[in-house]
């Protein structure tokens, strides 16, 4: 009968043990609405800007060598000194003191950062560009990702414009352009 009646009282308390731990950790411990910051927003230019960012960071610990560190090390191709450029160009472009004008053809795989006015005519397909002045993307350009200009980013017809084009000023698009997404203040078509 003993046995029994210890069986009883071990169900018991294994029956109420969740029920007490329960009601003494809400009794501890009150919960508080999830804090949610409403005034956030996606800024259509986070590719751009992001890129930016890093760019300049890794440039401030540029030693000359031609590697810079951004997510991983990346080869850096300095536009202002180039002559001759790769039909398939695998490093980062950075045109500092000169306007980016490179000749014809040529396929950047990584992504480009001018400084100045960037002219890129002729059929090119690029990964990214990146111009703190004017960038002028010429007919039939395939882009693979984004497109940005803090001026205006003009881009001629037959051209794809990948995942973004945006600009900070003026956006202007020829005929036939396939895109996903675009944002500027200004917006011609």
């Amino acid at each position: 009968m003993t046995i029994i009646v210890i069986a009883i009282i071990i169900f018991l308390l294994m029956l109420l043990f969740p029920l007490v731990m329960s009601m003494g950790s809400v009794k501890r411990k009150q919960s508080k609405a999830l804090d949610i910051n409403e005034s956030r927003y996606r800024d259509p230019r986070y590719f751009a800007l992001s890129f930016k960012e890093l760019m300049e960071k890794s440039l401030q610990s540029y030693d000359g060598s031609g590697t810079i560190l951004m997510s991983k090390r990346e080869r850096l191709l300095e536009a202002d000194t180039q002559e001759d450029y790769p039909s398939v160009c695998q490093s980062v472009v950075y045109a500092r003191e000169k306007e980016f004008h490179p000749p014809a053809g040529i396929t950047f795989e990584k992504e480009i950062y001018a400084c100045q006015d960037a002219y890129l005519d002729g059929c090119f397909t690029l990964r990214a560009i990146y111009g703190e002045k004017d960038v002028v993307l010429g007919e039939g350009t395939q882009v693979l990702r984004w497109a940005d200009a803090e001026g205006t980013l003009s881009v001629y017809d037959h051209s794809t414009l990948g995942i973004s084009a945006s600009s900070a000023n003026m956006l202007v698009i020829g005929r036939d352009c396939v895109f996903r997404r675009l944002y500027a203040p200004v917006i011609n078509l």
